[in-house]
C-alpha cells in the first residue's frame, strides 16, 4: 500500500513556494512540519479508500491542505464514504504517538515536538468544521443526504457552509485581524463555495446518470406523489441518493411508477413532454 500511496502522489507546484517563504522568512520547520502533516491526514483518506476498492485518481498536496480524488462515476456505500473520510483525521490522533520516536532523530527536540503537537492540533480541529470542503463539511453532507433529496441536501450544506464561514471571518477579525495565512486560506474556502454552487447543476445531472444505469434495487423505498403537471426537473428533484422510488400521480388509480425506470427513460429520448403527465406511457 505504501508504495500504491507514494506513486499516486503528486505535489501542488505552488506547495513549494510556501516551502520556500518559510525559509527566506525563517519558519522553514513550521512549513516541514505542515506539509508532513497534510500528507499524512491525506494518506489516511487514500489508505481506506484503497482497502474498499475504490479507484484512486491522486493525492494531491496543495498550497493550503490536500485532496484525495476518486473515482466520482462510482456510488459507494455511505457507511464506506463515512469511514473514508473519518480516516483522515483520526490520522491526528495517532501523530502525537508517533511523533514521540522522533526524538531518536538528531534535528528533533522539544521546540520541534511543540510546534509539532499544536500544529496537528489546529489542523484537526479546524478541518472538522462544517464548512464545505473540509472534512466536516463532508461529513455533514452526507447527513443531509439521508435526510434529504440528492439536490436539495447539495443546497443546504453549502448555504450552511456560508453561513458558518461567515461566522468564522468575523472570529478571525477580531482575534486574528493580521493572520495573511487565514485570510488565505478563508479566501479558499469562500472561492471553494462559489464555484460548488455553480456546479450543482452537474453534480445533479451526474447523481442522475448514475441512477439511469444503477443494476440493483435499494433496500430503502421513497414514496413521492406530485400532480399530473409536475415537470419531470421537479419530479427527480425529489430523488434521494441509494434510495429506490415510487412516484405516485395525484388523481390517478394506477400502480407507481418506478423512480429508476423514469429517469432511464429520460436519458433514453422517450419522453415527449416536460410534465410527468406528457411522459408517463414512456414510463411503464
Amino acid at each position: 500500500m505504501i508504495k500504491f500511496l507514494l506513486v499516486h502522489t503528486t505535489v501542488h507546484p505552488l506547495f513549494w513556494l510556501i516551502l520556500a517563504a518559510g525559509l527566506i522568512t525563517g519558519h522553514l520547520w513550521e512549513a516541514i512540519i505542515a506539509f508532513f502533516i497534510v500528507l499524512i491526514h491525506e494518506w489516511g483518506h487514500a489508505a481506506a479508500a484503497y482497502l474498499f476498492g475504490w479507484k484512486i485518481i491522486k493525492i494531491e498536496l496543495l498550497p493550503f491542505g490536500g485532496v484525495a480524488q476518486i473515482d466520482e462515476n462510482v456510488d459507494h456505500p455511505f457507511w464506506q464514504e463515512c469511514l473514508v473520510i473519518l480516516a483522515g483525521p483520526l490520522q491526528h490522533l495517532l501523530l502525537p504517538i508517533l511523533s514521540l520516536s522522533f526524538f531518536a532523530l538528531p534535528f528533533w527536540g522539544a521546540p520541534e515536538q511543540h510546534i509539532f503537537i499544536n500544529q496537528n492540533s489546529a489542523i484537526l480541529l479546524f478541518n472538522l468544521l462544517p464548512i464545505w470542503p473540509l472534512d466536516g463539511g463532508r461529513l455533514l453532507h452526507l447527513i443531509l443526504q439521508r435526510c434529504y433529496p440528492f439536490r436539495a441536501a447539495y443546497k443546504k450544506v453549502l448555504s450552511f457552509s456560508f453561513v458558518a464561514l461567515c461566522l468564522l471571518s468575523v472570529f478571525v477579525f477580531f482575534l486574528f485581524p493580521y493572520s495573511l495565512n487565514l485570510w488565505v486560506v478563508l479566501s479558499f474556502l469562500g472561492l471553494s463555495l462559489y464555484k460548488e454552487r455553480r456546479a450543482i447543476a452537474v453534480h445533479f445531472l451526474r447523481f442522475l446518470l448514475k441512477m439511469a444505469h444503477q443494476k440493483r434495487q435499494f433496500s430503502i423505498v421513497r414514496h413521492v406523489t406530485v400532480q399530473p403537471e409536475t415537470p419531470l426537473s421537479e419530479v427527480f428533484a425529489t430523488f434521494y441518493r441509494q434510495s429506490s422510488h415510487r412516484v405516485y400521480i395525484e388523481g390517478h388509480a394506477l400502480p407507481p411508477l418506478d423512480g429508476q425506470k423514469m429517469v432511464a427513460a429520460f436519458f433514453a429520448g422517450r419522453c415527449s413532454g416536460n410534465t410527468i403527465e406528457d411522459c408517463r406511457a414512456a414510463f411503464l
